[in-house]
This record gives structure tokens, C-alpha cells and sequence, in this order.
């Protein structure tokens, strides 16, 4: 017998025939509710359960994303342009995978930190600003091309044409 359970099993077994747990603690040199935990675990399961018990945790929130999830994850934010949260209920439901949203966040960060949010929307929707670009998205569409009319300091009275 392990002298750890052996330990143990004195310990019960002094507190079943004194009845008194400040007693077998003070002799113990243990705490009242370690000597419960240990009492607890003897009465649901006899001697095996005085054995140790892991202290892994049962799930971890922080766990690393391998790069299998990580191109799962990339793959249904670029071809079905899901958000997060979708992300998470997508591959729960059909890929059997559990990772926080603190997790799949971290992987569209990393990955797609610029064009995560101008590959959700389409050419027609992207916000005009005054300045010039490329007339090129990052997913390779054309980009509406625009003009400015009778721009001033007063942005109200600033007209943009667009030309599709």
C-alpha cells in the first residue's frame, strides 16, 4: 500500500474512533477541511478513493490552437465571412472543437490584422475617405471609384460621386 494512502486511512480511521475532528487534526498536523475532503472520498469510495487525484484542470480556456483549428478558423472567416461568434458555434456543431471566443479573437488578430474587417464587406459598402487608393481590394475586386465636388473645410457641404 502506497504511504500516502496508508496516511490517510490513519487518519479516518482515528477520526471513526474518536469522533472528534479537531482531535485527529491536531495529532494529524493537518487541516480540518483537508481531513474532510479525505473523510468524504473514504465514505464514496473505500480505500481506492484516498488515492491522489490529478489537478489538471478539466478544461483549459487558454490552450493553444494548433494550426489545423487555426486554418479552420481562417478558412470560415475568408470563405464564409463568419464572425466570431459563429465561428465558436461552427465548429462546436460540426467539427467538435471548444475554444473560448478569446481564442478564435486571438487567431483573426494575429493572422488577419489589417483585413479582417475589409474582407466582411463587399466593394459597394467599404467607407469612402478623401484620400486615393489603389482602385484594388484586398480580395483582388475593383474598388467603386469616387470623385470630390466643391470640397471645403465644411464637410456638409462636400458632394462624392460614385462611379461603379
Amino acid at each position: 500500500m502506497d504511504p500516502d494512502i496508508r496516511r490517510r486511512l490513519l487518519w479516518v480511521q482515528l477520526y471513526q474512533r474518536t469522533g472528534n475532528a479537531g482531535l485527529v487534526c491536531r495529532r494529524c498536523g493537518v487541516s480540518r477541511p483537508t481531513l474532510r475532503k479525505w473523510i468524504r472520498r473514504f465514505h464514496e469510495a473505500g480505500e481506492a478513493g484516498l488515492l491522489s487525484h490529478s489537478r489538471r484542470p478539466v478544461r483549459s480556456p487558454n490552450r493553444r490552437v494548433f494550426e489545423k483549428e487555426r486554418r479552420l478558423i481562417l478558412s470560415l472567416r475568408v470563405e464564409r465571412k463568419l464572425g466570431a461568434r459563429r465561428i465558436q458555434s461552427e465548429l462546436r456543431r460540426h467539427h467538435d472543437l471548444k475554444l473560448s471566443l478569446d481564442s478564435i479573437h486571438k487567431v483573426l488578430a494575429i493572422s488577419l490584422p489589417y483585413c479582417s474587417m475589409v474582407m466582411l464587406k463587399t466593394p459597394e459598402s467599404i467607407i469612402v475617405s478623401r484620400y486615393r487608393h489603389s482602385g484594388v481590394s484586398i480580395s483582388g475586386r475593383p474598388l467603386p471609384t469616387w470623385r470630390h465636388e466643391n470640397v471645403s473645410a465644411d464637410p456638409h457641404k462636400t458632394r462624392i460621386h460614385y462611379h461603379l
